[in-house]
């Protein structure tokens, strides 16, 4: 069994997957509050990246767990803590 993976450790590639979502929010000029499709950015980081939706769940849930974006229906955004850390090159919790 990969250690790695289980429940209560984070996935190596978890930072990865994390530091592409918030890439492609910034790219859009995101700022907290502000509304992204969930779908279309799973999308376009599977087409640049290889990030499969799973994978991408996985970044998302970590995100959401830190309390660097909230999800509102089908989209997400930046909150002000999450858009703070990312003007501050923190990448949401990463320093």
């Amino acid at each position: 069994m990969n250690t790695n993976a289980e429940i209560g450790h984070e996935h190596p590639q978890t930072f990865a997957i994390e530091r592409a979502i918030l890439e492609m929010l910034q790219s859009y000029d995101a700022g907290p509050g502000d509304l992204v499709d969930v779908f279309v950015v799973q999308h376009e980081i599977e087409q640049r990246t290889g990030i499969d939706r799973y994978q991408f769940s996985a970044g998302v849930a970590q995100l959401l767990s830190r309390g660097v974006i909230s999800l509102m229906g089908n989209a997400f955004y930046l909150t002000d803590a999450g858009y703070e850390a990312l003007k501050q090159g923190k990448g949401g919790g990463h320093a």
